[in-house]
């Protein structure tokens, strides 16, 4: 079985391994573009410097992203950016899908009016630019429709601005001057609404208006240059205008300030209008030079406009082959997070395995614990067990020893009684004889003699109850002859018997009288035994032997 500490350190080398194991899934995402609003805003970066491939690769990768991670706000944002980058291209299929993609992450998610209106707006812009003009007013009624729901004047303003401008391709006149004062009611009033006085020019000029025309455009003109107003178109309206109305030379005048600032993509417009205007003065061969410029214009557009197409191509040829790199590179890492993932499981799997055996272990150690702390709880058990039997038989002899020592201290004190009795009895006798003694002398009569004899008899039994005393006294303290025997091995019987009248605390007078000796002697004798036994006065030898007595056997 595999010990615990080395359970323990295969836990942490799993550990460490799978953490490892996962980091090449985690770490092998792009690294080159920034992650969320911050890759937008690069993309838009690189979209307005003309970096329109650039602008898309990063777009997609950012909407890949947020798919990824689940965000709808930032991938709505993302296929919205990239529909318009297509649109740019004239891509319209590629970005009528991106739109539609927006559109449905807004719908699903909520994800505000706002956004909703902004991707409305793109999809009415690839319809105008199909030439799908009533897709298009479709498109642009329902984000007015939005917006108004949604109280949002700016896009109000745009929108209505751009249905104006729709009107304007349907030859709708009608409805211009509604969406152009529903334009200018929602829009900032600090702002000069110059687009759409360019609308309202272009209306007048279409139903061929030219007083309002003039008028429109000449106070387009008393804004600054730098207004952002299409200046060389105004002044090719001005220079048309002023030819049909005979003013030739503000038409000439107006021709040359157009030539000067008409841009590129508005020149065929202007050698157009410019040739009319010279045929209807009369001078054809400067209206035919001008139509040989169209005609040159429109070769160098038709170039130009190949070589944007062939640009857009190679664009979307870039992108195509981008996303193709992006879509193997995901497929190789997915590849890659199934081998991690599987080897991952193997090593989970070998883990949960240690991890059974570990708690299997463990179990076990607890078992053995448990078991040892029972029998260490049986041992202490038992010894307290044995400990409590030992007090108790303590109990018992210590209960049996004052039981002994009070019959002792009873046979004692009946052993003193009979002793005092003995003592008085036989003084009383020696009193009797001595009297007898007296009456002997002066008149010997029969019963005084008979009377002696007895006294004398009872005096000669005397020695007959010493001994029998004695023996009630060592019968009443077995253990103190054998105790100071072992004390003083050098004491007589006589002195062990006298030290046991002594030990019942009897004067020396009542020693006397049981020995029948003088009380001197006893007195004597007494000093004599305590120098033995090594006591500095003979007055300590009855707390001597009571001490002797209490010590243990």
């Amino acid at each position: 079985m595999v010990k615990f500490y080395s359970i323990k350190t295969l836990f942490n080398v799993v550990v460490w391994t799978l953490c490892l194991l996962c980091c090449p899934v985690v770490t092998s995402g792009k690294d080159s573009i920034p992650a969320g609003i911050k890759g937008i805003e690069l993309g838009e970066v690189k979209y307005g410097k003309g970096d329109v491939a650039g602008a898309l690769k990063i777009f997609m990768d950012v909407a890949h992203e947020a798919d990824d991670n689940h965000d709808a706000a930032l991938a709505c944002l993302a296929y919205y950016n990239i529909g318009v980058t297509y649109l740019s291209l004239f891509s319209n299929v590629e970005a009528i899908q991106n739109f539609q993609k927006a559109y449905d992450l807004c719908l699903r998610n909520n994800l505000g009016a706002g956004r909703e209106t902004e991707i409305i707006g793109g999809i009415a812009g690839v319809f105008f630019q199909l030439g799908d003009f009533p897709k298009a007013k479709q498109m642009l009624h329902k984000a007015l429709s939005v917006s108004r729901s949604n109280n949002d004047s700016v896009m109000l303003s745009t929108f209505a601005a751009d249905m104006a401008l729709l009107c304007n391709k349907t030859c709708d006149f009608d409805s211009v001057s509604y969406w152009l004062d529903m334009s200018r009611r929602f829009s900032r009033p600090d702002i000069p609404h110059i687009n759409l006085l360019e609308i309202a020019a272009e209306t007048a000029m279409i139903q061929k208006d030219y007083s309002r025309a003039e008028q429109i455009c000449k106070e387009i003109l008393s804004f600054s240059p730098a207004s952002g107003a299409n200046r060389g178109l105004i002044y090719t309206y001005l220079m048309f205008i002023a030819s049909e109305q005979h003013r030739w030379d503000d038409a000439q005048n107006y021709e040359k300030k157009a030539l000067e600032e008409v841009t590129f993509r508005l020149k065929g417009y202007y050698f157009q209008l410019a040739s009319q205007v010279h045929e209807n003065r009369g001078d054809y061969r400067r209206a035919l030079a001008l139509r040989d410029s169209v005609m040159f214009y429109k070769d160098s557009l038709d170039k130009i406009n190949n070589l944007q197409l062939m640009n857009n191509e190679k664009i979307r040829f870039e992108v195509m082959q981008y996303q193709l790199e992006a879509e193997q590179a995901l497929a190789r890492q997915k590849s890659r997070t199934a081998v991690w993932i599987s080897i991952s499981i193997a090593f989970l799997f070998l883990f949960v395995i240690l991890a059974l055996l570990w708690r299997q272990q463990q179990q076990r150690h607890r078992t053995q614990q448990q078991m040892l702390a029972l029998r260490l709880e049986k041992e202490h058990k038992e010894k307290e067990l044995a400990e409590e039997r030992m007090h108790e038989t303590e109990l018992v002899a210590h209960h049996k020893h004052e039981i002994l020592q009070k019959e002792i201290e009873r046979q004692n004190t009946q052993l003193q009684a009979n002793a005092m009795f003995v003592s008085s009895r036989n003084q009383l006798i020696e009193d009797l004889l001595k009297y007898i003694d007296n009456i002997k002398s002066e008149d010997d009569l029969p019963e005084i003699r008979n009377l002696r004899k007895h006294l004398g008899r009872m005096l000669g039994n005397d020695s007959k109850a010493r001994e029998e005393f004695m023996m009630n006294v060592e019968a009443a303290d077995p253990d103190l002859s054998r105790r100071l025997l072992a004390a003083h091995p050098d004491l007589l019987q006589s002195d062990i018997k006298f030290l046991g009248y002594i030990k019942m605390n009897m004067s020396m007078k009542e020693i006397a009288a049981i020995l029948n000796v003088n009380p001197d002697s006893c007195k004597r004798r007494k000093i004599r035994i305590s120098k033995k036994l090594g006591l500095p006065s003979s007055a300590d030898l009855y707390a001597y032997l009571l001490h002797l007595s209490e010590k243990e056997p």
